[in-house]
């Protein structure tokens, strides 16, 4: 039961990182443009 608990927080760890990989970039790009 362990190991699954660790593949789930893997996972919503590397999407959680994704998400506010990519919202960064959005942030940057809209402070980019708006200059």
């Amino acid at each position: 039961m362990e190991e699954v608990l660790v593949i789930v927080a893997m996972i919503v760890g590397g999407l959680t990182g994704f998400l506010t990989v990519k919202f960064i970039q959005k942030k940057l790009k809209d402070k980019n443009e708006n200059k």
